[in-house]
């Protein structure tokens, strides 16, 4: 929460960190991002299993003129602790990702309530572990997207390891194809770096 806080004020009595009833015109846009391990690709990693293993990254930016300032803070789902297949389960740091670099991205206007509920979910769903397959970044980017009606499908990939099956998982190879399919909003099929983050 201190994120937030440190952002966009401290919650109302009612949780919400913006006064909808005084937002007049603000604007107030969402991002989600993939950093894809191979551009344009949905391979799930790059390098070798065991050694230096790219998994790209997901992780979703929240912008709004509201107040007579730019706001703008970008942020995502880490492990606090290294993850691999055998042990995939690790307490989770929500991280400024500021600066980030991207393979694609799409951005929405959203309404002042879906803001405050892209706040809400995003603190929420910081109380789930890290865990490799079951939630990782790209879930929990999805989640918060699915909360303000991005529309992003959320494809998962099979993950084989030494002839065993893990299951399959939300990964970044994936959603930054799936960004670019999404029927709304603003699609950057390029790439770049995420702003910086600004708070005042």
């Amino acid at each position: 929460e201190e994120l937030f806080e440190d952002c966009f004020g401290e919650p109302n009595e009612f949780g919400d960190y913006i006064d909808c009833e005084n937002s007049g015109n603000s604007i107030f846009e969402f991002t989600l991002y993939a950093d894809q391990p191979v551009e344009n690709s949905r391979d799930m990693y790059d390098g070798f299993p065991g050694f230096d293993l790219d998994v790209g990254h997901a992780f979703v930016s929240l912008n709004t003129n509201y107040g007579g300032s730019d706001k703008s803070l970008t942020y995502g789902f880490y492990p606090s602790q290294k993850v691999v297949l055998a042990i995939p389960l690790s307490p989770q740091d929500i991280c400024d990702d500021s600066n980030h670099s991207f393979t694609s991205s799409v951005t929405i206007q959203i309404s002042c309530d879906d803001f405050n509920q892209a706040i809400s979910t995003s603190i929420s769903a910081a109380s789930n572990d890290y865990h490799l397959i079951n939630y990782n970044c790209t879930d929990y980017a999805i989640e918060i997207a699915n909360a303000v009606s991005l529309g992003v499908a959320d494809t998962q990939g099979s993950v084989w390891f030494g002839g065993k099956p893990y299951g399959a998982l939300s990964n970044p190879g994936d959603l930054g194809e799936d960004i670019k399919l999404v029927p709304n909003g603003i699609i950057n099929p390029y790439g770049g770096n995420a702003p910086g983050n600004s708070c005042n």
